[in-house]
């Protein structure tokens, strides 16, 4: 459920990232091809492209956490200074909320909206306090 802001790392990618966490160093091409499988990434695991840019390995979102939602507003908080819109519009600013599966969907709402139906009052407070600091 911990956001990791890749710039903060060693890692310039998504694939760089999870080939650290999940690859299998046992395996001869290790460090020169990717040998991560994704049958052994969580699957609720959620990427960041961007702010505006959301994707969860499940096929729907109602599976994710508590920590995870909390991993998203820290998303927003860290990129806020950087994307005016975060700050200034995010009640009417849409997002791409990506899931994966048979009904794979690419459903755009704003942050709050998907505060509203899958996190809870807390996740909400929590968002709208600290944008204001």
């Amino acid at each position: 459920g911990a956001y990791v802001d890749l710039t903060e790392t060693r890692y310039d990618t998504h694939d760089d990232y999870l080939e650290a966490v999940f690859g299998d160093q046992d395996n001869e091409n290790y460090g020169e091809e990717l040998t991560y499988n994704w049958r052994d990434i969580p699957s609720n695991l959620i990427q960041v492209s961007n702010p505006k840019h959301f994707s969860i390995r499940h096929a729907d979102w109602s599976v994710a956490t508590d920590a995870q939602i909390h991993g998203m507003i820290d998303c927003m908080l860290s990129c806020k200074n950087n994307s005016p819109w975060i700050k200034n519009n995010i009640e009417n600013e849409q997002i791409l909320f990506l899931h994966t599966g048979m009904m794979a969907t690419m459903n755009y709402m704003t942050f709050p909206e998907f505060l509203e139906i899958y996190g809870n009052r807390s996740h909400m407070d929590r968002l709208f306090n600290e944008l204001m600091t």
